[in-house]
């Protein structure tokens, strides 16, 4: 690795690109602007200018790969492809009656109904369908506009949207992990001969195109694919755009972090709470303080206005909704989140599902193959990974940090840990890490203290059934 490139850019300011955008950047910003001044009358003009932009930024990105992380892109993508392919060719989709995926076709259907009589409704507001009352809208609008396309809802619609995100998936890792390690193992450092860290995104590409639990949950008319594709690629925009300082990557950051905000609101949350950090770490105290000051008066007064107080007004009750049921104190509360860290770790197994008999929950037998990957190759790798990036103080890993303790809370205190298809999105971070891990972090100490720590958990849960 090249010392003097690493220390030159760890823990420091990101070197800025250029001071004003390009021409097609002012012109790509200029549609933005547009599609925001006259959203009120043309509601789908803005969802479809920011999806353009977006997509002209990843086309750019795709361009400006090196030959050998194109070629490793387009492998992991035709992998994956095959992976998904198989697995519908085996298992087929899923479309049970009674659970989420019915909901989310009723919605859809109704929705791209009412898009086709030319009424466009406020569809987070309360009562009967179309309208949803909740601030997760955006999974449902993307199945209204393929159902519209289609020519009527079908859930093979829904799983070919989930095609396209596995297949764009460990590409948009390769960038992520490129960018995450930008200056540590930068394309633009010539490495010596036989030198492995520049294969550290190569690596987190790979385990992406091969893990299971992505294309087990691809079956279902879920919209959890589809999240962890957008937060994937909203986190490695915002990597970009602390490095480039680049107005346009800004605002394809802001469109993709809305998105997820309307697939699911912490999912946003999460990346806006890990920008603030990166953004604090980097400014003076001073200044942090008077941010922080116009933050809470902004928050007082926006709660008066109509829409965004009641927007304000929903997250403030979705998160006390969240709070778990018995716990009627702060050490309560505490313990409930301390006994869910085996179960947002190493479930879902049975033994760690009869820690908590009241769910009456059976293992999911399918997500298996998944949770033995992340047990023998990720979270030994990704911890030795995250140890060196805390040696080198590697400032950007602000970001999945920040983002993995903010998710890990809320599923600690919302779900008790039990949170199998909502920690999706996260772990693609681990990849990233992983790839680090097996190429310079020296995983075999990792993965022997691991493999025990696994072995006594395991044993004493069997033992106490």
């Amino acid at each position: 690795m090249n010392k003097a490139a690493n220390e030159s850019f760890l823990g420091q300011r990101p070197v800025l690109s250029r001071a004003f955008p390009s021409r097609w950047e002012a012109v790509q910003l200029g549609f933005i602007v547009v599609a925001l001044l006259i959203h009120r009358w043309i509601p789908g003009l803005a969802w479809g200018v920011g999806s353009a932009v977006c997509g002209s930024l990843l086309v750019t990105a795709v361009r400006e790969m090196s030959r050998e992380d194109r070629r490793w892109a387009l492998l992991c993508a035709l992998v994956s492809a095959f992976m998904f392919a198989v697995t519908l060719g085996v298992f087929g989709y899923d479309y049970p009656a009674s659970l989420d995926p019915s909901l989310f076709m009723a919605q859809g259907a109704t929705l791209s109904d009412a898009w086709q009589n030319g009424w466009y409704p406020a569809i987070s507001q309360k009562g009967s369908l179309p309208y949803m009352g909740t601030l997760h809208t955006g999974y449902q609008r993307l199945l209204a506009l393929l159902f519209l396309a289609t020519g009527g809802p079908h859930p093979g619609a829904a799983i070919f949207l989930n095609g396209v995100c596995l297949v764009w998936m460990p590409v948009a890792v390769l960038l992520l992990a490129r960018e995450l390690w930008w200056g540590v193992f930068a394309k633009s450092e010539t490495p010596k001969p036989k030198d492995r860290t520049q294969h550290a995104p190569h690596v987190a590409a790979a385990l992406t195109a091969v893990y299971p639990t992505l294309f087990y949950w691809g079956r279902f008319v879920l919209k959890d694919v589809l999240l962890t594709s957008l937060f994937v690629t909203a986190a490695w925009v915002l990597l970009r755009a602390l490095r480039r300082r680049s107005v346009l990557d800004v605002a394809v950051f802001l469109c993709l972090a809305l998105f997820c905000t309307s697939v699911r609101a912490y999912a946003g949350l999460s990346l806006a709470v890990a920008a603030g950090v990166y953004g604090v770490a980097l400014i003076p105290r001073r200044w942090v303080f008077l941010a922080t000051a116009w933050v809470v008066i902004l928050v007082g007064l926006v709660s008066y206005t109509g829409s965004l107080g009641a927007t304000l007004s929903q997250l403030w009750s979705s998160a006390i909704y969240l709070l778990p049921e018995g716990s009627t104190s702060t050490v309560a509360s505490l313990k409930a989140m301390v006994a869910g860290v085996p179960r947002l770790l190493l479930g879902p197994y049975a033994w760690v599902l009869a820690l908590r008999p009241e769910e009456m929950l059976n293992p999911l037998y399918g997500l298996y193959p998944g949770m033995w990957m992340l047990y023998l190759v990720v979270y030994a790798p990704a911890a030795a990974g995250l140890w060196y990036a805390m040696r080198t103080n590697h400032l950007r890993s602000i970001v999945p940090v920040i983002c993995i303790a903010v998710a890990a809370m809320l599923f600690l205190v919302s779900y008790g840990g039990l949170a199998m298809r909502q920690r999706l999105y996260l772990e693609p971070f681990l990849f990233c890490y992983a790839g680090v891990g097996w190429t310079v972090g020296r995983p075999a100490r990792w993965l022997a203290i691991w493999y025990f720590a696994l072995f006594l958990f395991a044993t004493g849960q069997l033992l106490s059934l």
